[in-house]
This record gives structure tokens, sequence and C-alpha cells, in this order.
């Protein structure tokens, strides 16, 4: 009998606690869908810069600046897109880990979607001489992005509160 009784109770508090672990297994698989989703753009747009970089001459007209300016803008593009890369999937391997690094890697994700932002906005506005509006808009795209991202790592990981301690008696 007790040991119908003790795995009764052990049964019902298994099934209290069912609704918060599959909460935070949904909001896990949530942040690393997430984070790959982010990561897959970014490889998309590095190999989108690659095939700019063998043709830097096409790009250069297009934007009316020198094959060497062309250069530049893309190599600066694909530092910030690989790195965009290694952050977000640094973020994922966090989310399954359900470590505090993955809340800061996926600020620095945000941040360098931010970064990513900013330069196509300057490269708009300072630098290209033609099709401007499709940089800024770009920017304006990956700022928004970076921003959104920058606060989403502490939505997805759920750390264990500190125990507060006892007072002396």
């Amino acid at each position: 009998m007790r040991v119908l009784g003790y795995l009764t109770r052990m049964l019902l508090n298994s099934i209290k606690g069912l609704p918060r672990a599959l909460g935070k297994a949904l909001r896990q698989l949530t942040g690393i869908f997430l984070f790959i989703l982010l990561a897959a753009m970014e490889l998309g747009d590095w190999t989108g810069l690659m095939s700019r970089y063998s043709n830097p001459e096409k790009d250069a007209a297009a934007l009316g600046i020198t094959t060497q300016a062309s250069l530049s803008h893309i190599m600066a593009m694909v530092v910030l897109s690989i790195s965009i890369v290694l952050a977000a999937g640094i973020t994922v391997l966090g989310l399954f880990q359900d470590s505090k690094w993955a809340i800061r890697s996926s600020q620095a994700t945000g941040i360098l979607y931010v970064l990513y932002g900013a330069y196509q906005l300057y490269a708009g506005i300072a630098v290209a001489h033609k099709g401007q509006e499709g940089l800024i808009l770009a920017g304006v795209v990956y700022t928004v992005i970076g921003l959104a991202v920058f606060g989403l790592g502490n939505k997805f990981v759920q750390l264990p509160k500190p125990r507060q301690q006892q007072p002396s008696r």
C-alpha cells in the first residue's frame, strides 16, 4: 500500500510540473530555431557577398565607387556576416545547455547585427554614389533586427534563481 501511495504522489507531482517543463522546452526550442534561422540568413548573405567578391567591378559600377572601395566594402560585410554566424551558433549551443553564456552570445549577435546595419547605413550615406536607397534600407532593417535580437537571449534561457541565505540567529 505504501508503495502505491508513493507512486501515486510521484505521478501527481510529475503531472503538476509538466506544464512548466513543457514551457521551458518550448522556450528553448523556439530560441534554438530562431538563432538557427538568423545564422542561416547570414550564411545566405555571406554566399551572396562572396559572389560579389568574385566580380567587384560589377559591384563597384552598381554603387558608383572604385573597385578598391567595393572590395573594402564587401570584405567588411563578410567579416561582420561571419561574426554574426559564429555568435548565433554559440547561442544555439548555449541554448541546448541552458547556460548563462547563451544570453551573452545572443547579445553579441544583436550587437553585430546593429554594427552590420550601421555599416550599411554608412555605406549608403557616405560611400555609395548610386543605389544608396537599397543600402540605407538594408541598414535600417539590420539595425532593427539587431535591436530586437539583443534582448532575446534571456527570454529563452531560464537560469536558476539564486538562493536567499537564511539570517543567522
